[in-house]
């Protein structure tokens, strides 16, 4: 337990020292490889992405592991980082140590560099799911079974970020938080006021627990309803991405590519430039 705590200790330091001196690192999250255009990879590499970030597990189960490989090994062709990532559900002590497990192999299995933990409504017991009895234990004992099978695989937690649920219980506490090497919070919104506001606070906490900045923010794509899902520029209303990163670097920051995101790549929407566009700003601003 000390070496595992050591190695998470070393690498949340690690995390936050490049943060502040290197660029941030730039992944491209996937869903479903339908959702990715043609030649997406190269085309991610050429604009300056570092990774690619493809759901791998369903709880302790395999997601789509032929997509999964193709993806990342469409990753490996254009010179992208292995980064992976699940949907868990961690609703007792039993399935946390269950699916941490098979989150580590599977990361062991497929080479990754950092794995990404989304827990959500089932893990909260929010949503019409039936409360649940002590989430931030749930999401420890989840990094520890994780840890004690792949110590070395970067931890970032990516789900609901309240302190507390609606109903008063302790969610994302800063011990729970602690366990990982870095914050990964969802930075969602269809407003520049709510986006930035998200993204300052957000960085702030992961700051005072002393991990990472992990944030996944919106394409920048045009839903069918007419909102705009992120900002590259500064606007009416306050900053855009661009401007949020070159104030405060992350160490990485993840474009969460899916929900109609697959032209915004290359192509970019009425209210955005592609993303291509978007990662070579980031690389001239920070």
């Amino acid at each position: 337990m000390i070496r595992l705590l050591v190695l998470a200790g070393v690498a949340a330091l690690l995390l936050r020292g490049a943060g502040r001196k290197r660029k941030p690192q730039l992944v491209i999250t996937s869903w479903l490889e339908s959702e990715l255009p043609s030649g997406w990879a190269r085309s991610a590499k050429r604009a300056g992405f570092d990774a690619v970030s493809k759901k791998v597990l369903h709880g302790s189960d395999p997601f789509r592991p032929g997509e999964a490989g193709r993806v990342l090994r469409a990753g490996d062709s254009a010179g992208l980082d292995r980064h992976g990532w699940g949907w868990h559900y961690l609703r007792d002590p039993l399935e946390a140590v269950e699916e941490g497990q098979a989150a580590g192999q599977m990361s062991r299995a497929l080479g990754l560099r950092a794995y990404w933990v989304n827990a959500e409504k089932h893990w909260a017991g929010v949503e019409g799911q039936p409360p649940t009895e002590n989430p931030p234990r749930e999401l420890q004992i989840f990094a520890d079974s994780f840890r004690s099978v792949a110590p070395r695989v970067l931890l970032i937690f990516n789900g609901f970020s309240w302190p507390r649920t609606s109903d008063g219980r302790p969610l994302l506490t800063p011990e729970a938080l602690g366990a990982f090497d870095a914050f990964g919070p969802m930075v969602y919104g269809t407003t520049r006021a709510t986006i930035a506001k998200k993204y300052r606070a957000r960085s702030k906490r992961a700051s005072a627990v002393g991990v990472g900045f992990a944030p996944m923010v919106g394409t920048g794509r045009v839903d069918s309803l007419g909102r705009v899902w992120g900002f590259a520029e500064s606007g009416p209303g306050g900053s855009g991405l661009l401007d949020l990163v070159r104030e405060d670097p992350p160490d990485f920051l993840a474009f969460w590519y899916g929900a109609g995101s697959a032209d915004m790549l290359t192509e970019g929407s009425t209210a955005n430039p592609p993303l291509a566009t978007v990662a070579r700003a980031i690389r001239a601003r920070t």
